[in-house]
């Protein structure tokens, strides 16, 4: 006899884009449109954990990839640097060191790297390339080993 658990489905909460499309559907939006563009995409995350959680058996949970967002992909589109409102007084306390003007990116430039090759460099550079020579089969990076070799490396 069943538990239910397994067999009872749940429901993901439908999404503006696929996530294939979402680089392209963020690209252009400003700081507040952003928070409110990622919403849907935060709810799905969370019924998806549950789902994992509580529903192992679904077909859904099978795909590794349900939850990707692709940042290399066949289109070339990058995710972009969006503008924020830097003179709201009340914006500053929102950040413990906020950024100087000549330290902030101009909104349009490329908040990661735009390449594969670009981020296997940076990979190898924060890593220092101690996993150059190790087996990747069924080993996942996760955390800021992967974000970190996102970013550009500024000139």
């Amino acid at each position: 006899m069943s538990s239910g658990v397994e067999d009872s489905v749940f429901a993901l909460p439908q999404v503006p884009v696929a996530h294939g499309q979402f680089v392209s559907y963020i690209n252009g939006k400003d700081g507040k449109e952003v928070l409110e563009a990622v919403a849907p995409y935060n709810e799905f995350e969370a019924t998806l954990r549950k789902g994992v959680a509580q529903h192992r058996g679904d077909p859904r949970l099978q795909d590794a990839y349900v939850n990707a967002v692709p940042i290399f992909n066949q289109d070339n589109d990058v995710l972009r640097i969006c503008k924020r409102d830097i003179d709201n007084k009340n914006h500053h306390n929102d950040h413990i060191i906020p950024l100087t003007a000549k330290s902030r990116k101009p909104p349009g430039v490329p908040a990661t790297v735009t390449s594969m090759q670009d981020f296997k460099k940076n990979f190898n550079l924060f890593s220092e390339s101690s996993l150059a020579d190790l087996n990747w089969t069924n080993v996942v990076a996760a955390g800021s080993s992967v974000v970190t070799p996102l970013l550009p490396v500024p000139d």
